[in-house]
Formats: structure tokens, sequence, C-alpha cells
């Protein structure tokens, strides 16, 4: 049986001791495993943002080339003149209008060379148009001459008029109105526009720089190139995405193009967390304010992990082999500690009321542990049971003089010369036939008794043993009839105190039996004090006092109580006073209060009750002869 419990305690431990191990590695496997995947986040955000300002470098450059040679076609003279002249040959209402098509045509041809002088030979442009606000253009590029129509309302020329003259970037389009043979139907341009104003301010046209999709994002792709895993997308002032500019990548850009408006862009870029594509990406937004265009650079997260995949591998063969150390070093400290362990068990066990008696058998537990702790534990445990004898054997002492003194208080109270007494009154009121007075005197006789009967060593409330002394006096009021005079004044706050049982009623039998004068009148007083600080209940007589020797007796066997706390046998005449003292100070300690004394006008009075102190003093006890 001792192998299977030493069995059990090993493998407990053992368990025990590798649970918290794992947990350990655990929690430290968790901290380096944030711990590198944040670094690495940080390196894919850095990686992002890096991306954000080569994009911007690039994307600068080709708007600064078609930005420049648009504000050298607004500010040449010989192209406003020009293109003045046009106007004022469209405008019937124009002292210059002729209704000659070749004239038209003619000052188109000289105008489209004025750009052809200014492009220059630029291989970025691909093609420069000037538009009237009636709709007709003059270009250069991939189409020269002049072509009728209206172009006002084609989406960039109409988001340009808001804008009073600043330039407005285009999505991607194609130039599907030009049928000459070197523009292909498929290929994409973006569109730098600005509004043409005259020499006074007023608006009177646009002008168009085109530059092929495939050159305006040339150094983009070579980006994707170089960071496969990168998405990029740009949109301008419209959040209309303008790369990718394949329909493809137009419709991957569409999903942000309603989710830009609801972002805080900034003039630095930001990253943040977002599952808008189905899946966990990070996402890294910048807003470059002077041309109205929004760089996004969009990257799953998976990157990560798969980033993180050898070290993974390298943390999975660590993992193991710290496994495999846990369990040996948890083996061998379970081992290690079992035997005192079980040892101390044992002994626990063989800790019963018999063993820790005067009489009992100290039982011992060799300490040949060389683990401090245990071997402290054991030390401790060593102490403990010295005290807990040395308790035990007191507390069985005073639980011992505490029951003797339930029952000398109990038989201090009902004697037979009280049942004799009360038993010769009832035979006389049955000779003169005091059938009610018999009555009323059997009820409480019968009602004392049974209180006394009711076993209670916590205590009653005054309440009770307020009407367990009425019940009394009335028996005696039977005998004394009118010579005895009971006063009592007790304050309604007092009767819920709790108070020893069967305190009161002996004070005022014995007033009664060896306080009372020889001959009426007599007279007893009950009355009780209550204040912030104590309760007091105290009863006098009228008769002839306490005699000294009877109070040096008492004050002597107070204060042998007080220093060896044990009962006396109560057998000295007076001595049910010390009774009521004893149980008093059971209940109430050092806030017990208790005096003795006679009275200047004869008599004597006793008086018991409460501190309310907060902190307790040195006891309360005053025993005073008034002689």
């Amino acid at each position: 049986m001792h192998i299977i419990k030493s069995k059990t305690l090993r493998m407990r431990l053992f368990y025990s001791y590798s649970l918290l191990f794992i947990l350990m590695w655990s929690v430290f496997a968790a901290f380096i495993y944030l711990y590198f995947y944040s670094q690495i986040k940080q390196q894919v955000i850095a990686r992002q943002k890096q991306a954000c300002f080569t994009v911007e470098k690039a994307l600068l450059n080709k708007i600064n080339i078609s930005d420049s040679l648009a504000m050298n076609i607004l500010y040449s003279n010989l192209v406003r003149n020009s293109f003045e002249k046009q106007i004022d040959l469209h405008n019937p209402e124009s002292a210059d209008y002729l209704n000659d098509g070749s004239l038209l045509y003619l000052n188109a041809s000289e105008c489209s060379d004025i750009l052809s002088n200014i492009v220059g030979m630029s291989n970025d442009i691909a093609q420069v148009n000037l538009y009237d606000l009636s709709g007709n253009m003059i270009g250069y590029g991939l189409y020269n001459g002049m072509i009728t129509g209206d172009f006002c309302e084609s989406g960039w020329l109409a988001a340009t008029r808001t804008l009073n003259g600043h330039k407005y970037i285009s999505a991607p389009h194609q130039m599907n109105w030009i049928h000459a043979g070197n523009v292909r139907p498929d290929e994409q341009y973006v569109s730098l526009t600005r509004a043409y104003k005259n020499r006074s301010y007023e608006l009177i046209g646009y002008v168009e720089v085109m530059q092929s999709c495939h050159d305006f994002f040339d150094y983009v792709d070579e980006i994707l190139v170089s960071e496969p895993d990168i998405s990029i997308y740009i949109f301008n002032s419209d959040n209309d995405c303008i790369y990718p500019y394949t329909p493809e990548g137009g419709a991957e850009g569409a999903a942000y193009e309603t989710f830009l408006p609801s972002q805080n862009l900034t003039s630095q870029p930001r990253t943040f967390k977002t599952d808008i594509q189905k899946e966990a990406i990070l996402l890294t937004t910048y807003s470059v304010p002077s041309e109205n265009v929004t760089i996004l650079l969009s990257q799953p997260e998976s990157i990560i992990y798969d980033t993180l995949g050898g070290f993974n591998k390298f943390f999975s063969v660590l993992a193991a082999a710290f496994l495999a150390l846990i369990l040996l070093l948890s083996f061998v400290l379970s081992d290690k500690v079992t035997k005192p362990l079980l040892d101390l068990r044992s002994a626990i066990q063989k800790v019963d009321l018999p063993s820790l008696s005067i009489k009992g058998t100290a039982v011992s537990i060799e300490d040949k542990n060389n683990l401090e702790e245990i071997s402290d534990v054991i030390k401790a445990f060593n102490t403990m049971y010295e005290t807990l004898s040395r308790t035990v054997n007191e507390l069985l002492f005073a639980k011992s003089e505490e029951i003797n003194s339930k029952i000398l208080a109990v038989q201090a109270q009902m004697n037979p010369h009280f049942l004799y007494n009360n038993l010769t009154n009832i035979s006389i009121m049955a000779e003169e036939n005091m059938n009610p007075q018999i009555i009323k005197t059997c009820q409480d006789i019968t009602f004392m008794l049974r209180y006394i009967a009711v076993q209670n060593s916590s205590g009653v409330l005054l309440s009770q043993e307020t009407d367990y002394t009425k019940r009394y006096l009335n028996c005696m009021k039977i005998r004394y009839e009118d010579d005895l005079d009971v006063r009592t004044s007790i304050p309604p706050s007092m009767l819920d105190i709790v108070v020893p049982k069967l305190i009161l009623q002996p004070l005022v039998e014995n007033s009664i039996k060896y306080g009372l004068p020889d001959s009426p009148p007599w007279t007893i007083s009950i009355y009780g004090e209550n204040t912030d600080s104590h309760w007091k209940i105290t009863v006098c007589d009228n008769g002839k006092g306490f005699s000294r020797d009877t109070l040096n007796n008492l004050h002597n066997e107070m204060k042998k109580f007080d220093k060896t706390a044990q009962i006396p046998p109560l057998t000295l005449s007076g001595m049910g006073l010390l009774n009521i003292y004893i149980r008093i100070k059971l209940l109430y300690k050092e806030k017990a209060v208790f005096e003795i004394k006679n009275l200047p006008s004869g008599g004597a009075s006793v008086t018991l009750g409460c501190s309310r102190r907060q902190t307790p003093d040195a006891e309360t006890m005053n025993t005073k002869d008034g002689a």
C-alpha cells in the first residue's frame, strides 16, 4: 500500500513539474515567436514604405514631364495667339469669323506646328491637345491637325474645370477618337490637363498632355518585378484607379475606390491590417498632396508566416529537446521530494486528540532531506506539533472547567429549598381555595423549570432573563404579599443585550435570602444603565449589607480565578455571587464589569455589565466595603 501511494505521489509531482516547466516554456516560446513576428512585420512595413517613396519619386518625374510641357504651352505667346485666332474663326459673333473650312484647317496646322516645336524630341509624350469651350480640338503627336466635335464633356475635361486651373490626372483611357494608323486601339493613356485662360484670366479652353501608360508607369512595373509579393495601386483626386491600367488590374483596384474615402490619408505612409480582399493583408497608404495622387501598397499577411518558416523548423527541434529535458528534470525532482513528503503525510495522519494530549506520545520525523525548503517544513511541523499539544491541553482543561461552571450555575439557582417553599405555598393556597393563585404559581414554576432545562452556553437576551426573574418574583409576592416591594427600571434599549443565563434572578434571590431586614418593609431595586461606553445592571436592597469577611472571601476567590482560571467549589455562604462573576468573565473576558458594595444608607448593591471599549484594557472589577 505504501509503495502504491509513493508511486501515486511521485506521478502527481512528475505531472505537476512537467506542466509547470511546459507552461514556462510555452510562455517563453510565445514571447520569442511574437518578437520575431513583430520584427519581420516591421521589416515588411519598412519595405512597403520604401516602395511608396520609390513609386512617388518615379511618378512625380513622369507628372513633372507632362506638367512642364503643359505650362510651356500655357505661357507660349505663339500658342496663345494661334489658339485664340482659331477660337475666333469658330465664333460666328467674332469679327474674324469666316465660314471657310480651309482657313480653319490652315490655322490649326500652324498651331500644331507650334506645339511640335514646344514638344521637341521628347519620346515620353504621346499626344498634346488644345480644346476650346465649344469642343473643337487641335492636336500634335500621334494625330496632327484639328477635329471638330464636342470633347468638353469628356470625364477629364469636366473634372479639370472644377479644379480652377490646377492640374488633373485622368484615369487610363484609350485614344479611340483618333483613326490614325499609328494608334493602337487597345493602348492605354494617362492625360494631364490644365485650364487654358486668356490674358484677362478668362477660361477659353484646356490643354491636355497624354502619355502612354506603358511609359508613364514603366518604373512601377520594374518595382513589381523585384517585389512580386507586393501589389501597387495608384489613385487620382477622384479616387479613380489609374494603376494598374489593365482591365484586370482595374478590377482589383476598384475594391479600394470606395474604401479610400473612409480612410484618414496623410502625407506620411500609414500601414494597417485589413481584410478588404477577403484575406488578412498589410496595407500602406500614402497621399501626395501636391499632385492629388494616392499611392496604396498591399501585401498578404501570410508573407510574414512564410518568412518564419525556417525559424519554425528550428524552434520545433529546440522544443522537442527542451521537452525531453523537462521530463527528465521533472522525474528527478519528483523522486527527490516524494520520500520526505510521504513521511510528513504519515506523521500528520497520526496526529489526533490522544496523541496531542498530555499522556500522548510525540510523533517524530527523520529530517535527512537535503532540500532546504522541505527541511524547514518538517521543522515547522515539529514545532507546530509541540504548540498544538500545549494548546489542546489548555483548551481541554478550560472546556472541562466551563462545563463544571455551567453545572454549578444551574445547581445554584434552583434548589430544594426554593421548591419546598413554593410547594408549601401551593398547599396553603389549596386549603384556602385560592385556585387562580395556584394556577398562576404553577405556570410560573413550570416556565422557570423549562428555562433552566434548556442548555445555552452562548448567553440569552436580557429580555428573557428579566422575564424569568419576574416569574420568580411572582412566586415570592404570593409568599410575602405587600411586604415585598420590587422596583424595576431597565431601559428598553438594553433588552437585546446578550447576558449569561441565570445571572439576574440569583442576585434577586440572594437579596431576599440574605439581604432583607428582619421586619418589613422589604425593598429590592433593579435598574439598568446603557451608554456608549458601557451597560450595567444593578440589584440593591435595604438590608444590612455584606460583612467584611464575606467581601474578603469573594475578593480572594475572584483573584484566584483570574490567575488560575480554575472554578472553586461553591460551598461557602454567599459564593453564588462568585458563580455569577465567573460566568460573566467567561462571556465578556477583559470587558466584564462586576462591582459589589455596601450602600451608605444601608443595604448592599451588586452591579454587573460590560464595557464597550474598542481595545481591551485591564480587568474592570471593583469590590468595595461600605463599612
